[in-house]
């Protein structure tokens, strides 16, 4: 499992021109139509965030526009299915998180893999994923949450963005590590699981830094612990699961961006250099923090390599913890 430390030390690459590229098969200049940026999670996630920060300033950059679609529904299979079964013209990408690397590879059949559908184009950014409370819990320390959870045995439940999705598995290494039990409710996406945390119909979430830190700063939601190794620039107050008596945890979250298989190489490379000099530039990055979310930006061979490694480890995890997937 890769530490936000390794994630952040591959840097920012040096983006190259802004100027549009031909397409060969096109004999034209692309892009020269809106460009559309599938997210496989409603409104409001960490996805979604990246998405619209990131491809705003992309489609400035090529005098084009680039149009975010959320396409929410099963566990994020729905919109990676679509998406794989698109036109390979440069016309549709999608920015997919690191659950989707691995999510497939337990169902029976797989509805669609990376490696056979989709082509990488740029690792974007990284978050840590935290545990979070309704301040009316009274729950003020992670010591409090599992005190309260030894105390009723399966009662308290939590938000996350899908079974099996990174946040369900960081959850369960926690309740195990802890040794305590709480009863899981997948949601669509983040945003829908933070309303329901705001709104006291849930007591706790785990779920990704970018979409809570706002509201955890405007005090609607209690943030107890982040689950990387070190503790979050955005949110420095907030300690480790391991300050907070809970070591072996470090889980940073990854999204990246994919393209359909038989993408021309051309394109590829001309959309991954916009992206790194998107996220090359202060307003971005400092949009992106906001949000406790961390720019990152790759070739795609890192990220092919970074996928391979957290698909394996991910696995792993499922598998040790009996998580099951929708469709396994």
């Amino acid at each position: 499992m890769w530490t936000r430390r390794r994630i952040i030390q591959f840097g920012l690459l040096q983006g190259a021109g802004t100027l549009a590229l031909p397409l060969p098969s096109r004999g034209a200049q692309w892009p020269d139509r809106p460009v559309r940026i599938v997210v496989p999670n409603p409104p409001g996630g960490t996805a979604d965030i990246t998405a619209r920060i990131v491809f705003e300033r992309v489609g400035a950059a090529v005098h084009q526009s680039f149009i975010v679609e959320n396409r929410a529904g099963g566990n994020g299979t729905i919109a990676m299915v679509a998406v794989a079964r698109s036109k390979p013209d440069g016309y549709t990408f999608v920015v997919a998180g690191d659950s989707a690397t691995y999510v497939p590879l337990v169902q029976e059949p797989p509805s669609f893999t990376m490696e056979r559908d989709f082509v990488p184009v740029s690792l974007l950014v990284a978050q840590p994923v935290v545990l979070a409370v309704h301040p009316d819990t009274g729950i003020r320390s992670v010591a409090d949450l599992i005190s309260r959870a030894k105390a009723e045995p399966g009662k308290l439940s939590y938000g996350v963005s899908g079974v099996g999705s990174t946040h369900h598995v960081a959850a369960e290494m926690f309740c195990s590590a802890a040794n305590i039990s709480m009863t899981s409710i997948p949601y669509k996406g983040g945003g829908q699981a933070i309303a329901d945390l705001i709104a006291g119909q849930i007591p706790v979430a785990c779920l990704g830094a970018g979409a809570i830190a706002a509201h955890a700063r405007s005090g609607r939601i209690r943030v107890l612990a982040v689950t990387s190794a070190e503790r979050s620039t955005s949110l420095p107050d907030v300690p480790t699961l391991a300050e907070a008596g809970i070591p072996g945890i470090d889980i940073t979250q990854w999204f990246a961006l994919y393209a359909p298989r038989g993408t021309a190489a051309p394109v590829l490379e001309a959309l991954q250099r916009h992206a790194a000099a998107a996220l090359q530039q202060q307003a971005v990055r400092e949009k992106l923090a906001e949000n406790a979310i961390d720019a990152v930006g790759s070739d795609a061979a890192t990220l092919e390599q970074r996928q391979k490694k957290d698909s394996a480890a991910w696995l792993a995890a499922i598998n040790r913890l009996g998580i099951k997937p929708a469709g396994a």
